[in-house]
C-alpha cells in the first residue's frame, strides 16, 4: 500500500495542472452531497429529542364533505379522547402562542409564551433541566373559581426556555422558585427547560420552535366551547393541536382504528361533525412534522447526487483525454 501511495503521490507531483483539476471537481461533488446529506439526515431521519418518539403521534380533524384536513381539535374532545381510548396512555394539548411583555426587575423584554395543558411534558417525556414540569393542582384551576365571584385565584406558574434562563437571568438557578412579571401578572417560576429541548411542531399550526417560556392553560379542556358553525370559524383559543402517546406495542393503524369508532360515535351525537363529515386523522408525529419539506429535501438530495455522477463523468472523461 505505501508503494501504492508512493507511485500516486509521484503522478499527482509530475502533473499538478491535471491533478488539480480532478481533486477540485471531486470535491465539489462530494462536497454538495456531504452537506445536503447532513440536512436531510438531521431533519428526516435524526429521532426526535423526546422519549421513545417512536410513540408519539398528532391528531388533527379531517372532514370529507369539504376535503379539508390537519384540521385543528376542539379542547372538549381531548377529554372525550381520555375518557374513551384505551390504546393511549394520554393526551396533551396546545393552541396558542401569545406575545407577552416580561417586567419587573426595571426592563421590560418582549418573549413568547405557549400555551399548554398541564401534562404536555409528561406526555412528550421531557423534564425539566432545573426545577421541574408542572403539578396537576396548579395546572387548573379549581371549580370555585368559575361559580365563586369573591375567589382569588393563586399566581400562574411558568417554566421558561434555556435560551430565556440564560438571556435574562444569567442563568441564575436561583430564579426558580421566584416570581416574574408577565404582562403585569405575577407568575412563579418552577422550572427551566434543557438547552436542547425544543417545541417541534407542522408549520401549519403556528407552533414555531423559538418559544421563550410555557404557561399552562389553567382551564379544564371541558369547559371550553366547542363551536358548532363551520370549521374555518373556529375560535383559536378553543381549538389546537393534539399529541398522543400510544400504549407500547401499539401500531399506528390499530390506534386509527379505534379513533375511527370515536369520530363515529361523535358524528352520531353531534350534528355539525355528522354534516361535516368529520374524522379524527392519526399521524406519526416525526412524519407529520416534515410532511412539507419532505418532497422538496428529497427532491434536493436527487439534485446533488446527479451533481455527483456529472463530477464523476468529468474525472472520467479528464482521465481518458489524458491516456489518449
Amino acid at each position: 500500500m505505501l508503494l501504492d501511495l508512493r507511485y500516486a503521490f509521484r503522478t499527482l507531483r509530475r502533473s499538478p495542472g491535471f491533478a488539480a483539476a480532478v481533486i477540485a471537481t471531486l470535491a465539489l461533488g462530494i462536497g454538495a452531497n456531504t452537506a445536503i446529506f447532513s440536512v436531510v439526515h438531521a431533519v428526516l431521519a435524526r429521532p426526535l429529542p423526546y422519549e421513545n418518539p417512536g410513540r408519539l403521534v398528532l391528531l388533527w380533524h379531517r372532514t370529507v364533505n369539504s376535503g379539508e384536513h390537519s384540521l385543528r381539535i376542539p379542547a372538549p374532545d381531548v377529554v372525550d379522547y381520555q375518557e374513551h381510548a384505551d390504546l393511549f396512555e394520554d393526551f396533551a394539548f396546545t393552541n396558542n402562542v401569545t406575545d407577552v411583555v416580561l417586567s419587573g426587575d426595571g426592563r421590560a423584554e418582549h418573549a413568547r409564551v405557549g400555551l399548554i395543558s398541564g401534562n404536555f411534558f409528561e406526555v412528550l417525556g421531557v423534564d425539566a433541566a432545573v426545577g421541574r414540569t408542572f403539578n396537576p393542582g396548579e395546572a387548573v384551576l379549581p371549580a370555585e373559581a368559575f361559580d365563586d365571584t369573591t375567589f382569588t385565584a393563586p399566581p400562574s406558574v411558568i417554566i421558561l426556555s434555556h435560551g430565556l434562563w440564560q438571556r435574562r437571568f444569567g442563568g441564575d438557578p436561583a430564579v426558580v422558585g421566584g416570581t416574574i412579571q408577565v404582562n403585569d401578572q405575577t407568575m412563579e417560576v418552577v422550572g427551566v427547560m434543557p438547552a436542547q429541548f425544543e417545541l417541534l411542531m407542522p408549520a401549519h399550526t403556528g407552533l414555531l420552535a423559538d418559544i421563550d417560556a410555557w404557561t399552562p392553560l389553567r382551564i379544564e379542556l371541558g369547559r371550553f366551547r366547542r363551536d358548532e358553525g363551520s370549521w374555518r370559524d373556529q375560535d383559536s383559543d378553543n381549538t389546537g393541536a393534539v399529541i398522543g402517546r400510544l400504549e407500547a406495542g401499539v401500531s399506528v393503524d390499530e390506534a386509527q382504528a379505534e379513533m375511527d369508532v370515536i369520530a363515529q360515535r361523535q358524528r352520531d351525537e353531534i350534528p355539525f361533525y355528522q354534516n361535516a363529515g368529520t374524522r379524527i386523522e392519526v399521524r406519526p408525529m416525526d412524519a407529520d412534522i416534515v410532511e412539507h419539506v419532505r418532497p422538496a429535501l428529497l427532491s434536493l438530495l436527487g439534485a446533488v447526487g446527479l451533481v455527483l455522477l456529472i463530477t464523476c463523468t468529468n474525472v472520467a472523461s479528464l482521465l481518458l483525454a489524458r491516456a489518449a
